[in-house]
């Protein structure tokens, strides 16, 4: 009767826990930690009921249970910090734990061993550190607050940090160098997913933009007091992500007042000159050292408002930037201007209006000012323009946090955040180059409540909300091209931003910067992105026997609303890709299709409607940690997903069947509010196991596991179904087959009605699903000390049905028609009278989950926890990274593959490395205060004049080095069957002799492109031909590897017990080393092979004052 009745409780809490998670939408995800183990006498027999209490040594909050009938014990839902462990029962002596660490995620197995006496004495056990994951397979690392401070971080910007997860690369670690609300392209790859698959949480609530998987908010690294990121095989109640999961902790008060205030300083005079200076073809036309001056400056504060119960915790960082750059362009040279093609080598008529207009005017598009040859062609050669850049950026953000206990069985903690920043363009290298004004506020906050519901129940509710938003205009920070641009160059149309259409000029160096798109003007594209994410939610942890169970659930509301011009702009673009020349005088030049007026592809968007999207990301999860026997837990978990279809607020989309030609409005007549069909089976299963062998002594672990993850990343906003008419106005035209090319002087011209269906659409896949990634690893971590670990594991991932855009109007031959006018043509209508409503599409950028990815790798890692001021994490991953796409954003400074596939219909042709992929990463994070002065190693007893001169110094290293990324050879579309993606031909293998900058491939006859429907019998690669897609196959070479060591050193002066001034000098690229960008990978251009940029910044210098209380 006794048992029933005690098991009767647990059911019930069970019971109603389910019904409550069953009827409302819940949120789970830990950022606490947990304690565990087991209590047994002297001769290993158990001791049930045995009173166990973690207390927190910072704030003196103390949590009790007791063990149960197998003398297991197990607290969760601890705030991170320092605890120590007391036990007592009846007949034994007490026995108490030294002091040690816990954080997010950990579960710090203390298993204690009492001695039998008077339960008044008290014993110390000291060597209790638990340093090992002795409970589950997740894999991941952890960044301390004090790595996160103490490491040189340029902007001071967290996102540096992440790249220290064994598997994970940055392809532009550059891009974390700035205060500014990170973009494209500012996160980590890891183990093999793409960078939008990742989910960042602060303090368990999302900050991410569901629409362009930006970052919504950066906390400042000094709020921040605990950075956890779990790269695999996470526990059932971690979701929403296929890649990593990063899990921010903000800092807490305590029982004694702690604060600092900081001031970082950059300045131009302390840093080395760029390498672009320094290769300037003229050096007497060299800018000088690229001017960079930045101010960030704030403080924290936190301390108790009562005692033991009530604590506060504040910040403040507020950022002053400012940036004035040398910038080498490429215009095109005087002979150029008078009608010369450097391809066909003969001059040509100049018949583009644009053309007539820039030539014409040097005050806006300006001839060379740098003494450099063309090239031996004639074409416009690197950097034979120089100009100056200046932008700048104010950035503002504060959080307060208070945390309280406010009964024995009740904590309760909450957040409050702002950011406010500003960034634009102030003047641009070339007038043509239009600039932009970014507006960037954040608001965000979270409360989370933890009731100890009984000895073996706890609960923790939590609530939040998190709003970003992305404002960005277009500019004329020159002042000379101003609101009529377009008009004034000829093309025709209203314009509703200042500046000149994009001009796109393939295999050609013409651009700001030399080598960039376009050649000249830009596409405009504006953006007012508003993106609302709710989070509510609750999970259960239940102790039942030698089971640790842990139910609840997740559930986060996206608003997404805005306002796209779409990627076309809201000036437009004209593409020339040298197909016309091609055809007509049997080579391929680009610049001849310019002077000509033959462009192969033109678009423009609008800047009118605005549209909301919204959705539910809801899921269940169950989760047992099943300890077998004190030194063997099983895992095993379940997590159900349900990702709610997208829908728009007012049911503005419409979609497109490729299947049968039929337009469907949501909404009406019997249509969905999304249009594609919602997914109910995602289920994720986990299991995984954690075994240490006994006679080790709790020195050797080995874990294992498998896993599922589902998630549909954010497919950014261009191919939304919201841009599709009659609610978006997009005027978009691609040449194919025989098709007439485009001219300037007809403008952007629109459908006749708002329900034609013309130029580039959108469609997405009825059947569209999240993709579905398994994941699997071996691991053994190993105790080499009281303080370091050593961690070799064999990590895995396979995945399908990853989201990928393609083209779904793509010809299957030259000659055989658009997909879509065959549909065009079906009855009632006919060739001689096909569907007006669809007869004039051009391109169809369909949205499908088709791809698929695969990753293997062995991932060593090596941890040292703070000793003796000692504190350094290292890894190395060997590792594969396999796939068909690339997602929809790519990365920067890669030579990759297109977002579509170049065979539409044959998506394993794309498979191959994925553009991320580094055979060989390895990361590196520590510093070291050194041991002389008082109360150190080293001169302990010294006078305390000695002391500010020898003692409180400290050296600080981070380091990143991968190998090369893949390689792909573009080329023209010489093959016209409408593909949005083209490679070039691969005959034999390249043989690499001479390496250097300008030929990175070498100067053996190998590297020498052959044109189209050539092959002379040396060359290894050369034009796709006219009968077929190009040969090459993706990442069929690799680009060079990065090499970026930044260090500080730190001086501190003590001005009074517990209050230092510290002076600090951090040196970013310490070692001036340049990491090469990728080189042009356009096999038709004269700059095939050449490298024009780095991927790392020079050497700069920032000093710093921080003061400590």
């Amino acid at each position: 009767m006794i048992k029933r009745k005690a098991l009767s409780q647990p059911l019930a809490i069970l019971f109603t826990a389910i019904l409550f998670l069953a009827s409302c939408r819940t949120y789970a995800q830990t950022i606490t930690g947990a304690v565990t183990g087991t209590v047994v006498d002297s001769t290993g027999a158990i001791i049930p009921n045995a009173t166990v209490t973690a207390t927190n040594v910072q704030t003196g909050v103390a949590t009790p249970t007791h063990t149960n009938q197998d003398g297991i014990y197990f607290i969760r839902f601890l705030q991170i910090g320092r605890y120590k462990v007391e036990v007592d029962a009846p007949g034994f002596n007490k026995q108490a734990t030294s002091e040690f660490g816990l954080e997010v995620q950990q579960e710090a197995r203390i298993d204690v061993k009492m001695s039998v006496g008077a339960d008044s004495q008290a014993v110390t056990v000291t060597d209790t550190a638990p340093i090992l994951n002795a409970e589950n397979p997740t894999t991941g690392v952890t960044i301390t607050a004090a790595v996160a401070t103490e490491l040189p971080l340029q902007a001071r910007n967290f996102s540096s940090l992440t790249t220290l997860t064994p598997g994970a690369v940055a392809t532009a670690p550059a891009n974390a160098n700035s205060v500014g609300r990170p973009t494209y392209n500012s996160g980590f790859f890891v183990n093999g997913n793409r960078e939008q698959t990742n989910n960042y949480t602060l303090d368990g609530v999302d900050i991410n933009d569901a629409i362009d998987n930006y970052i919504n908010f950066s906390p400042n690294v000094d709020a921040i007091g605990e950075l956890h990121i779990i790269s695999g095989n996470a526990t059932a109640e971690y979701g929403n992500a296929n890649g990593g999961q990063v899990v921010m902790v903000t800092k807490s008060g305590t029982n004694q007042f702690h604060g600092n205030a900081f001031w970082f300083l950059e300045n131009t005079n302390l840093n080395a000159d760029s390498w672009t200076n320094k290769h300037f073809a003229d050096p007497a036309s060299r800018g000088g050292v690229p001017d960079l001056n930045r101010s960030i400056f704030g403080g924290t504060l936190g301390g108790p408002v009562f005692r033991d119960r009530l604590f506060f915790f504040v910040d403040y960082q507020g950022a002053r930037q400012h940036n004035n750059t040398t910038e080498g362009d490429s215009v095109a040279t005087a002979a150029m201007r008078a009608g010369f093609a450097p391809g066909l080598q003969q001059n040509v008529a100049i018949l583009n209006p644009v053309a007539q207009y820039l030539f014409a005017h040097p005050e806006i598009y300006p001839l060379p000012n740098v003494n450099v040859a063309a090239n031996a062609d004639g074409s416009a050669p690197l950097n034979n323009y120089v100009g100056t850049r200046s932008s700048a950026t104010t950035n503002n953000q504060g959080d307060i946090k208070v945390d309280g206990k406010l009964t024995r069985n009740d904590n309760l903690s909450g957040r409050f955040t702002i950011g406010r920043e500003y960034d634009g363009d102030s003047k641009v290298s070339i007038p043509t180059r239009p600039g932009g004004t970014n507006i960037s506020p954040y608001t965000g906050f979270s409360v989370i409540w933890t009731h100890v519901i009984s000895n073996n129940v706890v609960n923790e509710a939590r609530a939040g909300f998190s709003r970003g938003r992305f404002s960005n205009l277009v500019s004329d920070p020159a002042g000379k091209i101003g609101a009529n641009g377009n008009s004034d160059a000829g093309i025709p149309g209203s314009q509703v931003a200042p500046g000149l259409a994009g001009i796109y000029i393939s295999g050609n160096n013409l651009g700001s910067p030399s080598g960039s798109t376009p050649a000249f003007g830009g596409n405009g594209v504006q953006n007012d992105s508003l993106t609302n994410a709710f989070t509510y939610g609750d999970n259960v942890s239940w102790q039942i026997g030698r089971h640790s169970l842990k139910f609840g659930g997740t559930a986060i509301r996206y608003q997404s609303n805005r306002n796209y011009s779409g990627n076309d702009g809201v000036l437009g673009h004209f593409d020339y890709n040298g197909t016309y020349s091609q055809k007509t005088y049997g080579t391929t030049d680009a610049w001849a299709d310019f002077l000509l007026n033959q462009s192969s592809a033109f678009g423009q968007g609008s800047y009118v409607t605005k549209w909301g999207q919204r959705q539910w990301r809801d899921a269940l999860f169950f989760q047992d940690d099943w300890k077998v026997t004190p030194n063997l837990t099983i895992n095993l978990g379940m997590r159900w997903e349900y990702d709610q279809p997208l829908y728009e607020s007012h049911d503005r989309e419409s979609n497109l069947s490729l299947a049968t030609g039929a337009i469907t409005i949501a909404g009406q007549n019997g249509a969905s509010a999304a249009l594609y069909k919602p997914f109910y089976n995602g289920y994720m299963p986990r299991v995984g196991f954690a075994y240490s062998p006994a006679d080790l002594k709790g020195k050797f672990v080995i874990r294992g596991g498998y896993g599922i993850t589902n998630f549909l990343e954010g497919t950014g906003a261009n191919l939304r179904l919201t841009l599709n008419p009659p609610f978006f106005s997009n005027s978009a035209g691609t040449q194919s087959g025989d098709s007439a090319y485009f001219q300037t002087g007809n403008g952007f011209p629109l459908p006749t009605s708002t329900n034609i269906w013309s130029g580039n659409v959108r469609a997405w896949e009825p059947n569209l699903k999240p993709a579905l990634i398994q994941q699997f690893n071996l691991t053994t971590e190993t105790q080499l000390s009281a303080n370091t670990s050593l961690i070799i594991a064999y990590l895995g991932q396979s995945g399908h049905h990853l989201v990928d855009p393609r083209e779904g109007n793509q010809r299957t031959c030259p000659t055989c028609p658009l997909p879509i006018t065959t549909l065009s043509q079906l009855a009632p209508f006919s060739a001689a009278s096909p569907n007006p409503v669809i007869s004039g599409i051009s391109n169809i950028s369909y949205t499908e989950s088709e791809s698929s990815m695969n990753y293997n790798s062995l991932q060593v890692t090596g941890r040292q926890r703070v000793t003796h001021g000692l504190e350094v994490l290292t890894n190395y991953t060997y590792s594969k990274g396999l796939t068909n796409n690339l997602g929809y954003y790519g990365g920067s400074h890669t030579s990759s593959q297109s977002a579509y596939w170049q065979d539409a219909y044959n998506g394993r042709g794309d498979y191959g490395p994925a553009f991320f992929d580094a055979k060989s990463i390895f990361s590196f994070a520590g510093y070291y205060e050194l041991p002389f002065g008082r109360g150190r190693l080293y001169g302990s007893n010294m006078n305390r004049v000695l002391d500010e001169a020898v003692g409180g110094w400290k050296l600080g290293a981070i380091a990143n080095l991968h190998s090369g990324f893949p390689f792909t050879v573009s080329s023209p579309g010489n093959y016209s069957v409408n593909q949005r993606a083209n490679r070039g031909n691969h005959y034999r293998t390249l043989i690499v002799k001479g390496r250097s900058v300008d030929h990175w491939f070498g100067t053996d006859p190998s590297a020498t492109a052959c044109g189209v429907d050539q092959d002379n019998g040396t060359c290894a690669y050369g034009q796709e031909s006219t009968t077929g897609f190009g040969t090459a196959a993706v990442g069929s070479e690799r680009s060079p590897g990065y090499k970026g060591v930044d260090a500080n050193l730190s001086k501190s002066f003590a001005i009074r017990e517990g209050t230092n001034l510290q002076f600090r000098a951090n040196f970013y690229n310490v070692l001036n080393t340049t990491s090469l960008g990728s080189p042009q990978n356009d096999i038709s251009s004269s700059s095939f092979g050449q490298i024009s940029d780095t991927v790392s910044t020079e050497r700069q210098i920032e000093l710093a004052l921080k003061l400590t209380f």
